[in-house]
């Protein structure tokens, strides 16, 4: 069974210039959890192309399939940096307020290194977070900063 998101990613692989919600409508029935009971399907199509078949989406899925999961884990790491960079951001400014020069330093290099965790190798599946400066961490029992 092809999710709501499957289904819709597959089709904007197949056709990069539509747009859903204006070009093509995508649902599926729920069960009475209000949870998908059943495959998407097109409701609605409005390019000039035929639109793709249930089971030439779901053959187009099999090629797919490895991308789409790899830009949901990259969403949720995309999502995670950017709380962590409006707390390197808050840090910044308690630091500069503070006149602490080698703390807004330090956490001006921790922002930048995770602007540049999209760029490490094996992202999203392998990330290695930077550690915000200042930041205490106990491992059973000891505290290290």
């Amino acid at each position: 069974m092809l999710t709501h998101d499957q289904t819709i990613y597959t089709i904007l692989r197949l056709y990069p210039q539509a747009e859903h919600g204006r070009d093509f409508w995508v649902a599926h029935p729920l069960g009475p959890d209000g949870k998908q009971a059943g495959t998407a399907r097109i409701v609605a199509w409005h390019l000039p192309a035929k639109p793709p078949t249930l089971k030439g989406i779901q053959a187009a899925w099999a090629k797919y399939q490895q991308d789409f999961e790899r830009d949901q884990v990259a969403a949720q790491i995309r999502a995670q940096r950017a709380q962590h960079l409006l707390e390197a951001d808050q840090l910044i400014n308690k630091a500069r307020d503070a006149g602490d020069a080698g703390l807004e330093a330090a956490a001006s290099r921790y922002r930048q290194a995770l602007r540049d965790l999209t760029a490490q190798e094996g992202f999203p599946f392998e990330v290695v977070w930077p550690r915000a400066p200042g930041v205490e961490i106990t491992i059973g029992g000891a505290t290290s900063r």
